[in-house]
């Protein structure tokens, strides 16, 4: 027999995974978008994130009254505080998606040799989210460090792109090269809260809090 407990906590997941599902879009049209300059799409993703902070003010209201009712302890407790985490970092890689709509929007020119590193870390960071936002809802600790230490490739591809501006900033347009140099910015700190999706699981499980790095 399913509790009044289990009954929310299934109900405030719910709208996790249809937040999760909608930033993962998000990103994915982002990613088409600047590839062909689709200023339409663009608009589109921009509404979007409308959905998204609707869903994470959702969340936690459902969660604090979920506390408040339930007064849950043990494992339904760390559920639950871990919900509002995860919905936390997942709206500000929303945020992310927007931007870089935003940047498409006002017809800004990619500097040409940034595009690989672009295309790559989308897709290092489109693998990492997918995967720690499914093992939150079936969680391995193993996995999640695995899972978190993933970020270092989109590191090291900010370092690598941050490193070829001093050999090129006389020789292009200097402005086109920040303003995408500032995508890869982006994608990076969504690397970054990807891997605070990692310390909830790790919360969730075990009730600490981990500083992953």
């Amino acid at each position: 027999m399913t509790t009044l407990i289990e009954t929310e906590i299934r109900e405030i997941e719910k709208n996790l995974k249809e937040m999760i599902d909608l930033v993962l879009s998000m990103h994915r049209d982002a990613k088409k978008a600047l590839e062909t300059n689709d200023t339409k799409l663009a608009i589109q993703i921009i509404k979007r994130d409308e959905q998204v902070n609707n869903l994470d003010e959702l969340i936690n209201e459902s969660v604090l009254s979920f506390l408040a009712t339930q007064a849950p302890v043990a494992r339904d407790l760390r559920s639950a505080i871990a919900m509002i985490r995860v919905a936390n970092d997942v709206e500000r890689i929303g945020d992310y998606a927007k931007t870089i709509s935003e940047f498409i929007i006002l017809t800004k020119p990619l500097y040409e040799p940034f595009k690989l590193y672009i295309n790559d870390m989308f897709d290092d960071f489109m693998k990492m989210f997918q995967m720690a936002t499914s093992l939150f809802f079936k969680p391995v600790l193993e996995e999640s460090y695995t899972i978190a230490a993933q970020d270092q490739f989109i590191d090291a591809k900010l370092k690598k792109a941050f490193h070829e501006i001093p050999k090129v900033v006389n020789t292009t347009n200097v402005m086109s090269l920040l303003d995408t140099f500032n995508i890869i910015r982006t994608l990076e700190r969504a690397g970054d809260h990807t891997k605070n999706i990692c310390e909830a699981v790790i919360f969730k499980l075990k009730g600490k809090k981990i500083d992953l790095g």
